[in-house]
């Protein structure tokens, strides 16, 4: 056994795959970034930060490796953060570093690659337990570049700021939170073409609203949840009509907790989710989520719609003391389709064509080792920031990846 231990420790400390984690979460079919909709844990402090009252007193790390894209920003870059949650007294604080929560990174290279883009942001946490826990969460990010046009050598500045609220309850069975993108904006382009055109070229995201609430009744969790953002793109040229993107996700599940064993759970849910994507003059967006349009130009404005009912069902069970193993399967069943419209149509055959055909099985696995109060997760054979669909791989060079270690205290 002690030999066991030493090889897995060692294999974790070289394997190529350490980057930043979540790994618990993915590892169970739920959200990396916000965590479960009805499993606990430290990463749902970013959806509703009343559950800072039940995650404090611990430090946590989360590490990424070159070959993967986590914060939705620039490719082939891990996106690195870390906190520290504190209770003092009746209340609990918590400061964490890097976070790309609801952070639109990657909207801002589909409109430009140019503009100054979130940097060093952070969150502040605060919560409380008054017989209603509750929880509020400030994030904020600033940055500015001097910067030179490749024309007319004008100095100017380029800059970013952002700013973001969260907040949430814990009432006995029923939870309900809020999250508001108060401020993203971009004004002035790096270091590129004429200077009048590069300091006036502005990318701004609108105001992003997500509300959701979740009850649990009969041993089952009902939840619910609404998100709205987009953002709108000049490029700085006199008389350039404004790009414009908005997207809606309605979602609605239900999930479970079996608690099979002593040390054995399972957990199962399906997940509806109703999405609608909405460019306008936006021909220089050949990819934004579920718009793909790389084909078509000329166009005014392209809708993009697409309904799924997505199953999911994982384990996590305590192999020893100082091991817990996971995994999870998911797939959509019965409900997968997007339909596209183009306005206007280029040609009839465009328009209203419904696609089902997108196999999206997915199997992924997890562990934790536990040294004490010292805890590592990670993924077990998989390199990706996401499970890859329709793929069974098992990656015997990856044997954990998606590596976070914290320490409670």
């Amino acid at each position: 056994m002690k030999k066991l231990l030493l090889l897995v420790t060692a294999l974790l400390l070289i394997s190529s795959g350490a980057f930043a984690s979540k790994a618990r979460m993915q590892a169970l079919g739920q959200d990396a970034e916000t965590g479960s909709y009805y499993v606990s844990d430290t990463r749902s402090v970013f959806t509703n930060p009343a559950y800072v009252n039940s995650y404090k007193n611990y430090i946590i790390t989360e590490w990424g490796q070159t070959a993967n894209q986590d914060d939705g920003g620039d490719a082939n870059t891990p996106n690195p953060e870390g906190g520290f949650f504190h209770e003092f007294g009746d209340f609990s604080l918590g400061a964490y570093l890097g976070s790309e929560v609801t952070v639109n990174d990657s909207w801002k290279n589909l409109a430009t690659g140019n503009v100054v883009k979130h940097q060093n942001p952070i969150d502040i946490f605060l919560a409380g337990d008054m017989g209603i826990k509750w929880g509020a969460r400030v994030h904020f990010a600033k940055a500015k570049d001097e910067t030179a046009s490749t024309i007319g050598n004008e100095t100017y500045e380029a800059k970013n700021s952002a700013l973001g609220l969260g907040f949430g309850i814990i009432w006995n069975d029923l939870e309900i939170y809020a999250d508001l993108l108060l401020s993203d904006k971009s004004n002035g382009l790096i270091s590129t073409g004429n200077a009048t055109t590069a300091k006036n070229a502005t990318w701004e995201a609108d105001l992003g609203m997500k509300g959701g609430i979740s009850y649990n009744i009969f041993g089952l969790t009902v939840f619910g949840e609404y998100n709205k953002n987009g953002f709108g793109y000049n490029g700085g040229v006199s008389g350039d009509t404004k790009t414009t993107y908005e997207r809606t996700d309605i979602i609605a599940g239900i999930g479970k907790i079996h608690e099979v064993a002593k040390n054995a759970r399972l957990i199962t849910d399906a997940t509806f989710r109703m999405s609608e994507d909405e460019a306008k003059d936006a021909s220089s967006l050949s990819t934004v989520n579920n718009l793909a349009n790389t084909a078509i130009t000329g166009f005014t404005k392209i809708t993009s719609k697409t309904n799924s009912l997505k199953l999911s069902a994982g384990y996590e069970a305590d192999a020893t003391s100082w091991l817990t193993l996971r995994g999870a399967v998911s797939q959509t069943f019965l409900i997968n389709s997007r339909q596209q419209k183009v306005d206007p149509a280029p040609t009839p055959n465009t328009n209203d064509k419904k696609d089902s055909n997108n196999p999206n099985t997915a199997v992924i696995a997890g562990a934790t080792l536990n040294f004490g109060n010292l805890k590592v997760d990670g993924m077990i054979g998989h390199n990706s920031a996401a499970p890859v669909a329709n793929s069974g791989e098992l990656r015997t060079d990856e044997l954990l990846s998606r590596v976070a270690v914290h320490y409670w205290f």
